[in-house]
C-alpha cells in the first residue's frame, strides 16, 4: 500500500491572472482567486439530482495549516451556509476543546458542497452519503480548495473524504489515524505537499443508535487521537517560527 497521494494540477491561475492587474501582489492575487473560486463553483449544476443554489462552502482561517474535510452538508449547515453546524459539528467542536483546538485554528470544508438527501421513512427528507459520481464531480474544487488554503496537514473525516481524496476503496477502519503523504498544486502554481490523516466522521457517533457502545468508545478515542496529533502539529510548527525569527 503506497502511503503517497497525488491530486493534478488545476489551471485556476492561468484563468486568474488575466484578472489581476498587479502581479507583483500576491495577497491580492490570491484574494481575487478565492472569488473566482466561489463565482465557479456557485454555478456548478454538473449532479442534477442534488443540484442546489444553496451551496456551503468552506469556513475557518484560510490561511490554516490544517484543513478538515468532511462529508457534505446537512440541513443546518444547507441553512446556515457552514459546514459542521449541526449535531455532527458540536461533537467536533468538542473534540477541539478538549485538545486546545477552536475552529478558528483551523479551515473545515466538505467533500461536496450541495446537500445530499433522499426520502426517509413517513415522507421526511434525510441526508444520503454522496455517490461516487456526486463525489467526482466535486472533486476538481476541493482540489482548488487545498491549493488555495496550502494546509500542511488534511485531515480526512469519513470514508467519503477519505475516498475524494485519494479514489481509494479502503474503509476508514483499516486506515484511521494512519499517515499518508498527499501531493497537490498550490495556487501559485508550486506543488506542495501535506500530511495527510484519515479518521471517524463525528456524525457516524450519532448514527450507532447505542447497539455497540464498545464501537462508540473506540471512535471517540480515535477522534481525540486524531485531534491529539492536529494539536501537536500545529504546535511544533509554532515552535519552529518562533525560533526562525529569533534567529532571523
Amino acid at each position: 500500500m503506497s502511503d503517497k497521494i497525488e491530486l493534478p494540477e488545476w489551471d485556476l491561475v492561468s484563468h486568474t491572472c488575466k484578472l489581476v492587474k498587479d502581479a507583483s501582489n500576491p495577497s491580492g492575487q490570491l484574494s481575487i482567486m478565492w472569488d473566482v473560486y466561489r463565482n465557479i463553483w456557485q454555478r456548478c449544476n454538473a449532479c442534477n439530482d442534488i443540484y442546489s443554489t444553496r451551496k456551503v462552502f468552506g469556513a475557518g482561517d484560510r490561511d490554516a495549516d490544517v484543513m478538515i474535510v468532511g462529508e457534505g452538508p446537512g440541513e443546518n449547515e444547507e441553512v446556515q451556509l457552514k459546514p459542521f453546524v449541526g449535531m455532527a459539528g458540536k461533537i467536533l467542536n468538542n473534540a477541539f476543546r478538549v485538545r486546545g483546538l477552536t475552529r478558528e485554528d483551523l479551515y473545515i470544508t466538505n467533500s461536496v458542497i450541495c446537500r445530499c438527501t433522499e426520502v426517509k421513512e413517513g415522507g421526511k427528507l434525510g441526508n444520503r452519503f454522496p455517490t461516487d459520481e456526486e463525489r467526482g464531480a466535486c472533486r476538481p474544487r476541493l482540489e482548488v480548495e487545498i491549493g488555495l488554503v496550502c494546509p500542511k496537514m488534511i485531515i480526512a473525516m469519513g470514508e467519503s473524504a477519505w475516498k475524494t481524496l485519494t479514489g481509494r476503496n479502503d474503509s476508514i477502519g483499516s486506515v484511521v489515524n494512519k499517515e499518508f503523504t498527499i501531493e497537490y498544486s498550490s495556487w501559485n502554481n508550486i506543488r506542495q505537499t501535506a500530511t495527510l490523516i484519515p479518521t471517524y466522521h463525528t456524525a457516524a457517533l450519532l448514527h450507532s443508535d447505542g447497539k455497540n457502545q464498545e464501537a462508540v468508545q473506540q471512535m471517540k478515542y480515535a477522534i481525540g487521537d486524531t485531534f491529539l496529533k492536529v494539536n501537536e502539529f500545529i504546535g511544533k510548527l509554532t515552535k519552529s517560527r518562533i525560533e526562525e525569527e529569533a534567529t532571523a
